[in-house]
């Protein structure tokens, strides 16, 4: 359980940073930070690198271990998943019910499938990946359910921190 709190808590955090940082547009769309690398801004490439950098120290104890390398996999695909999700529920200028492909352009440049962006399922399917080498199931079972968990609940209270939000802004 600890690693779900660590994980969610994290992303979800940096996602209310990039709501603050970024507010009713996406992307950087009007920071001034330049686009570097693809569509990836110096800002994202920057926090993709800090995020990775913290994940693995937090997780790989051994470079040479699969079992700790798959794990620290695992949970990076799972924070960028929970940080870009978390962003949309509690953004009160988006919300879960924007949650589609032709309000987030910037989403949109990849395909959608079944209602989900691509690079989402790309993630899933690394967890999936990193979760079928791991002989430790019982310990991803565990954190999985209780990031689900911690999700709904952010889904259904999302709407005080919008409140919140729009009160002091």
């Amino acid at each position: 359980m600890k690693e779900a709190v660590f994980i969610f808590s994290y992303a979800t955090l940096y996602s209310l940073l990039e709501i603050e940082l970024e507010a009713k547009e996406g992307w950087c769309k009007n920071l001034p930070t330049p686009v570097v690398l693809g569509n990836f801004t110096l800002y994202h490439v920057l926090m993709n690198i800090i995020v990775i950098i913290t994940i693995s120290k937090v997780y790989i104890k051994d470079i040479t271990n699969v079992e700790d390398v798959s794990q620290a996999i695992f949970y990076i695909a799972a924070w960028f998943l929970i940080e870009d999700f978390m962003w949309f529920v509690l953004n009160p200028f988006y919300t879960l019910s924007k949650y589609k492909e032709e309000e987030i352009w910037w989403h949109a440049r990849r395909p959608w499938y079944f209602g989900i962006p691509e690079h989402n399922l790309i993630g899933l399917g690394i967890m999936f990946i990193c979760y079928s080498l791991s002989s430790k199931k019982s310990h991803f079972d565990v954190n999985i359910i209780y990031i689900l968990i911690f999700t709904l609940l952010t889904i259904i209270f999302a709407k005080y921190y919008h409140t919140y939000y729009e009160s002091i802004h």
